[in-house]
């Protein structure tokens, strides 16, 4: 410390040594039921400070997401995950979280998407979870929908000239489980 002649005071401060905040990096997922490698791998990330020793829970939970996904089924859809994960002091490296995904082999109509969630939770060591950044929803999109396919249901068909209009019949065989749409049009082939 120096000594002054006048009345003023130096101050120190000493930068303060935080815990830091943990989250998740990415806030959703849209992952195929055929995913290879057969699970997704999360990422948690220290931020915002190295200081202690510290660790995060993190569970996963199913939840449907209104007018996207029903709420996926654990141990049919995905294998539930539970855990802790740990920093020492002066960590910052990136943590993972795998999540395996279960490819099915069938279909069951109203469930093309199915979600859930990966929450943080119960952080240590005067670290802190960014709200914002505590869980991620992922959505797992079928594969094994069978739309069908459509063909005429008359292979032969005329019409007279002086009729004006015509109708063909389609019919959609073998499947319905997606909308389908066909494209079409009218032309003269002679």
């Amino acid at each position: 410390c120096r000594q002054s002649e006048t009345s003023e005071a130096f101050v120190v401060l000493e930068s303060q040594e935080t815990a830091g905040f943990f989250r998740l990096l990415n806030s959703s997922y849209f992952i195929p039921e055929n995913l290879q490698p057969s699970y997704v791998m999360l990422t948690v990330r220290r931020v915002l400070g190295n200081h202690g020793s510290v660790t995060v829970n993190y569970t996963s939970t199913s939840f449907a997401v209104d007018n996207i996904a029903v709420a996926a089924r654990e141990g049919e859809e995905y294998v539930p995950v539970k855990g802790m994960l740990r920093w020492e002091n002066g960590d910052v490296s990136d943590k993972y979280i795998n999540v395996p995904i279960i490819d099915d082999s069938q279909y069951v109509k109203g469930r093309m998407k199915k979600s859930f969630r990966v929450v943080l939770y119960g952080a240590t060591g005067n670290a802190q979870i960014e709200p914002d950044w505590q869980n991620v929803t992922l959505i797992i999109v079928d594969d094994d929908a069978n739309p069908g396919s459509v063909v005429f249901r008359n292979s032969w068909q005329s019409f007279s000239e002086s009729h004006g209009t015509g109708t063909i019949q389609v019919a959609r065989i073998g499947g319905d489980d997606l909308d389908i749409y066909v494209e079409f049009n009218t032309g003269d082939t002679s």
